[in-house]
């Protein structure tokens, strides 16, 4: 059952929904137009707390996933599911609340770097910088915490 009503849809009309209860912690990607299921992603072991999908105007879409557990943020690209990055928000679980991506496509601000934010029930936003090719080490020292309560 999807409790938390999770669904995203993208301008590249991707539909991302958890996957059946069989596989806590599943997306499904979808052709939103065809109705066709276009990959499943394995994105955490535990349950689903929010999702995100890029909005490129056309260009494929990455997904954004957090776990009930809440340390651990994944991107994946759409519509193949491939894993492109993996940051850790923090060590102690915390509820993710939302997550949200911010544009480096023709709407950007030129040099101006793809970043996610995601958003806990502590009261802090983590942003992460989504620069491709950054390595894992170098995207997780990418953190930076805003706003108050414990990471």
């Amino acid at each position: 059952a999807n409790d938390a009503g999770l669904v995203c849809l993208s301008d590249a009309g991707v539909l991302a929904l958890p996957a059946a209860d069989a596989r806590p912690g599943a997306v499904l990607l979808y052709d939103a137009a065809r109705c066709e299921v276009l990959a499943e992603v394995a994105a955490h072991d535990s349950p689903l707390a929010a999702l995100a999908l890029s909005q490129e105007g056309g260009a494929a879409p990455l997904l954004a996933t957090a776990s009930d557990k809440g340390t651990i943020v994944r991107v994946f690209r759409a519509p193949d599911g491939k894993r492109t990055a993996s940051f850790r928000r923090g060590r102690q679980p915390a509820r993710i609340l939302a997550l949200a991506f911010a544009s480096s496509g023709a709407s950007a601000a030129p040099g101006r770097p793809a970043l996610l934010a995601a958003a806990s029930a502590s009261g802090a936003v983590h942003i992460f910088r989504l620069d491709a090719g950054a390595a894992a080490a170098e995207a997780a020292q990418s953190v930076r915490r805003v706003g108050g309560g414990a990471a």
